[in-house]
């Protein structure tokens, strides 16, 4: 199985161990965004999928003012 937007498989991505320590102003991010038997690391995957997102939209964004001009009518044989 592997992530859509990635390409990296599951497995190796659960592999990497990356410590963190928030700020006070994070740990309170934290602690908001957490959902009933959530734990903190759930909360920052959730949080990195977002970026995931938001680097997916950029690019579509960029794709789409690069194409905005392009006649999607025109048929080549």
């Amino acid at each position: 199985m592997t992530s859509t937007a990635l390409g990296v498989p599951i497995a190796r991505r659960m592999t990497a161990t990356i410590g963190f320590r928030p700020t006070e102003k994070g740990e309170e991010i934290i602690k908001a965004a957490m959902r009933s038997g959530e734990r903190k690391s759930d909360v920052i995957r959730r949080a990195l999928q977002l970026l995931e997102r938001e680097v997916w939209i950029k690019q579509a964004r960029t794709d789409a003012e690069r194409l905005r001009d392009e006649d999607v009518h025109v048929v080549t044989v």
